[in-house]
């Protein structure tokens, strides 16, 4: 079938000669046609054994670093499997990418339909014109038409549930595969799709308020009470503390609850997805700060009950509790940052250049640490002083403020070499190294800028990787298929409510006993009811919003279509309800005007898109530069490991067959020495026989139940031999 045909010219493991044939008209025209996609399952499947196969590469790599295998012929081999083994997984990954980029690439030329229009009238016209002048309006809609239908049948592939997902398979690949992924018409199409659909849109809304939730509840609750640990402070504020801390924690529990449904729906899928994905950067950020904000919150409460409960004055704040609060509020800040990346152009380019710069740099901090860190023990040691405590601390930040122009002139008589290392440090580093630094940067941040696009492609595939795993998740619960189990969504719900009580009835246990010592306020068990009937309605206040959020984001996923329209318009709807869906309207029509899209290829794109790169963007010529020297270097990479084989083969070879030559040797030797043996042992016998004349040797054959017989040997006096035997 053509599927099968495709997949077996995407494994053409030359990258030239893979090209050249997916340049042939034919396979071009083969590929516009919408049934050589069919199911979709061979290119999830070539992307599954990708990631299969990069499991076991992790497990083989783990037991190579366990073992001191050394430069050993085991070793050796070893090393040899694992870079195999890395090469198919690279191979497997990057003919699924090539796919997409070749489908992607498609032009008006390639419809085989337009191809013999336009044919036809030249023949009747004989016109001369050219390809792009003679395509009519009709031509254009029919191509347009024909490849929305086929970027839809591939983007069908990333919105399925179940077996389906491409684009949460494409999240877990190289990072260089997920930008040219990213680059790809087809995926941006996709992406589109994804993000002006009415679920994206209203789950980025409540996400965005939860955002915001987490912040100011963090800030003004824990982080707040931290300066209020006396029990006798009197600015301290019980009813705000109160609420939020229950806004914090029911905020921590939509957020885990989300996470939790999204990891489950990847673990169905695949279980090596889910490990990729979990440990990934951004998934890191998703997670690890609601444990970092609960881990403060539970320890602030702590320690504000115990100083409450001894009734001692004490205002010390402890080093520990500080260094969680302060640590955890950039990491929710770096959340925010993440979570908003995928709104437009300008902020993924600014927020992913970051960590773009962030590795371009990475090689360049350890060759400034080195050079602060050998000034800085200069200076301790032309410097130092009997009796001054901290001089090596401070010899380091005398080092980092002079790299930033601060210096007292006065440290520079304390010896003669100082001002010799002073000039030799401010020219080495504040001159040299910042400028070459600028310079790193300045490059790094003008690559991500061109390429600005794949810079917010790659964005969203994390984002769309989030929101098909949570619609994966709500397709099993609606068909039964997460109801049950430890981790069910009921059980999972319950954990959370049930964590969320426990931590708000300990934060009233902590503010009754903080207004116990209240000077001003003799709290009596009145008082003590209604902090605990104003903890109840709170929280059950702020519960039943929080689950009219998820209600209403299901809700948006059950019946409303990607285009914002009501799956049943005809259906019969209360009042509420009609106000509810007047509000998902309005909501989404405002926010998905504020997403940039991505798919935007014009109609001069479909006519000479078989001469884009001369007639391309900046943009596009510069991904198509990046996707180039990608695969220069995945061919140098490929010959490389490809002359390694033929060596280690030829030494193979070689060493086998010197072997051969030893044994031939050992076997010739062994020959020899044995007929030298016969040869002296039959002179040995004759020597022997003609010692003397009339001398008889005898031989007796006998046995307890056979007759016996014997024979002799000997030379008569003329020296012949003689026999008797009886």
């Amino acid at each position: 079938s053509i599927p099968n045909l495709l997949e077996e010219l995407l494994l053409i493991e030359d990258p030239e000669t893979r090209q050249r044939v997916f340049d042939m008209s034919i396979v071009k025209k083969v590929l516009f046609n919408i049934d050589s996609i069919g199911s979709g399952d061979w290119l999830i499947n070539m992307l599954d054994k990708s990631i299969s196969v990069q499991q076991t590469q992790q497990v083989l790599d783990s037991n190579l670093g366990g073992g001191d295998y050394g430069d050993t012929a085991e070793g050796r081999a070893f090393q040899l499997k694992l870079q195999m083994v890395k090469e198919e997984s690279r191979h497997l990954a990057e003919s699924a990418i090539f796919y997409l980029e070749r489908v992607s690439a498609l032009n008006i030329q390639d419809d085989l339909s337009v191809f013999h229009h336009v044919q036809m009238t030249q023949q009747v016209t004989r016109s001369s014109s050219g390809f792009a002048d003679i395509v009519s309006t009709g031509d254009l809609q029919h191509f347009k038409r024909h490849r929305d239908e086929l970027f839809d049948a591939v983007g069908a592939l990333g919105l399925g549930l179940g077996s389906k997902g491409l684009i949460r398979r494409i999240c877990v690949l190289d990072e260089d595969l997920v930008k040219r992924a990213a680059a790809t018409s087809v995926i941006r199409r996709l992406l589109d799709r994804v993000m002006f659909s009415p679920f994206a849109t209203i789950q980025a809304l409540v996400d965005g308020i939860n955002h915001s939730i987490l912040m100011l509840s963090f800030r003004l609750g824990p982080a707040a009470a931290l300066m209020h640990l006396s029990a006798r402070d009197l600015e301290f504020n019980p009813h705000l503390y109160l609420f939020f801390a229950t806004t914090l924690m029911l905020s921590i529990s939509y957020f885990g609850t989300k996470v939790i449904h999204a990891g489950i729906a990847k673990y169905n899928m695949s279980r090596n997805l889910f490990w990729n994905d979990t440990l990934s950067f951004w998934n890191l950020l998703e997670w690890a700060p609601l444990l970092m904000v609960f881990f403060s919150a539970v320890a602030v409460d702590a320690v504000l009950r115990n100083k409450a409960n001894s009734g001692v004055d004490d205002t010390t704040i402890p080093f520990y509790l500080r260094s969680a609060v302060a640590i955890t509020t950039p990491f929710l800040w770096l959340r925010i940052l993440a979570f908003t990346k995928v709104r437009n152009k300008q902020l993924a380019t600014f927020i992913l250049c970051s960590v773009e710069i962030l590795k371009d740099i990475k090689w360049f901090l350890l060759v400034l640490f080195a050079a602060m860190a050998s000034f800085a023990q200069m200076w301790v040691t032309l410097t130092f002083e009997s009796g001054e405590a901290g001089s090596y601390l401070k010899g380091y930040i005398t080092a980092y403020t002079i790299m930033l122009g601060d210096l007292d002139s006065d440290s520079l008589q304390k010896h003669p070499l100082i001002t010799m290392i002073f000039v030799l440090y401010t020219f080495g580093v504040t001159i040299v190294l910042l400028n070459i630094l600028i310079a790193i940067v300045s490059d790094s941040y003008q690559n991500s800028y061109v390429s600005s696009k794949m810079m917010l492609g790659k964005a969203r595939i994390i984002f769309v990787s989030e929101i098909s795993s949570l619609k994966s998740y709500h397709g099993m619960w609606m068909k039964g298929g997460a109801s049950d189990g430890l981790l069910s969504r009921r059980n999972i719900n319950y954990f959370f409510v049930v964590i969320s009580m426990l931590q708000v009835w300990m934060v009233t246990k902590t503010i009754n006993l903080k207004l116990d010592h209240f000077p001003t306020c003799k709290i009596d068990a009145s008082s003590s009811g209604r902090i605990n009937l104003e903890a109840i309605v709170l929280f059950i206040i702020l519960a039943l919003t929080m689950a009219g959020m998820k209600m209403i984001v299901a809700y948006v996923l059950n019946e409303f279509n990607d285009t914002g329209k009501l799956l049943d318009a005809n259906k019969p709807i209360s009042t509420t309800m009609r106000v509810v869906n007047w509000f998902i309207e309005t909501m989404f029509s405002y926010l998905s005007s504020t997403f940039d899209s991505l798919f935007d290829r014009s109609d001069n794109d479909i006519l000479e898109g078989f001469n884009m790169q001369s007639s391309g963007t900046q943009e596009q010529r510069s991904e198509q530069n990046i996707q180039r020297s990608i695969e220069k270097s995945k061919k140098q990479l490929k010959h490389e490991l490809k002359g390694v084989f033929e060596q280690i083969q030829f030494s193979m070879k070689e060493q086998d067959e010197q072997n051969k030559r030893e044994l031939a040797n050992l076997e010739e030797r062994l020959t020899n020495a044995l007929a030298e043996a016969l040869v002296e042992s039959h002179q040995s016998l004759l020597e022997s026989l003609q010692a003397g004349p009339g001398k008889s040797i005898s031989y007796d054959d006998s046995n307890d139940d056979a007759s016996s017989s014997s024979i002799s040997l000997g030379f008569n006096d003329a020296g012949v031999i003689r026999e008797a035997g009886r």
